[in-house]
């Protein structure tokens, strides 16, 4: 197997998932394939590792990052988390709606226009309620 060499975010490698918060992660050995937990100190960023600590430029080149076990998030993380996951299954099923309109514009028969203009009208409104999911206006 060969390890992932993936970091959260490419551009600071060896920094966890929520550099801005204390929290335990999940690394894996690059050289030996084994995981380990390692707990991040964002105050100087470098992880303390069950031999000793280790700077982030260092952990990026012997370690890949598998996952965070353990953050606390502030409500402002988990609400920006939660948009994006909204987001993001909105463009999941955003080519539906294309097809949908596409198919519409090129129907013939008002039944026709009228099925895809429902499925329009569907995919419109699940939009919606997921892009308003969490709202508390």
């Amino acid at each position: 197997m060969t390890p992932p060499t993936n970091w959260p975010n490419p551009e600071r490698p060896g920094a966890p998932l929520f550099p801005e918060n204390y929290g335990k992660h999940k690394l894996i050995d690059k050289e030996t394939g084994n995981e380990l937990n390692a707990d991040w100190n964002n105050a100087d960023e470098e992880w303390l590792l069950p031999n000793g600590w280790l700077s982030a430029k260092n952990a990026a080149t012997h370690f890949a990052y598998v996952e965070c076990v353990s953050v606390e998030l502030t409500p402002t993380q988990i609400t920006e988390m939660l948009a994006g996951e909204r987001e993001r299954c909105v463009s999941a099923f955003a080519a539906h709606g294309e097809r949908a309109e596409l198919a519409y514009n090129d129907s013939t028969g008002d039944e026709e226009k009228q099925y895809w203009r429902g499925a329009i009208n569907t995919f419109e409104e699940c939009r919606d309620e997921i892009r308003h999911m969490g709202d508390v206006s």
